[in-house]
């Protein structure tokens, strides 16, 4: 009987070993790591975003500046 339950305990040290580990493996690094690339993507977003803005806003402004200067020219 003490053979069995010593076994029976030995197996369960040795689940709840690699459950800490996983547990621990997940909070430490695969956290953290997902939070970084979540992160990162969400500012490459906004700096796509950013750009086309910069682009639709220069592209406005050039316009604007030859409206300006045809209505100076005819003028």
């Amino acid at each position: 009987m003490d053979v069995v339950l010593a076994g029976f305990g030995s197996i369960l040290t040795l689940v709840a070993f690699y459950i800490y580990k996983g547990i621990d493996i997940f909070f430490n690094f695969i956290i953290p790591d997902a939070t970084t690339a979540l992160s990162r993507y969400i500012r490459a977003i906004q700096r796509g975003y950013l750009r086309t803005y910069l682009e639709m806003l220069l592209v406005t402004l050039a316009v604007v500046i030859l409206i300006i200067l045809i209505i100076i020219a005819l003028l």
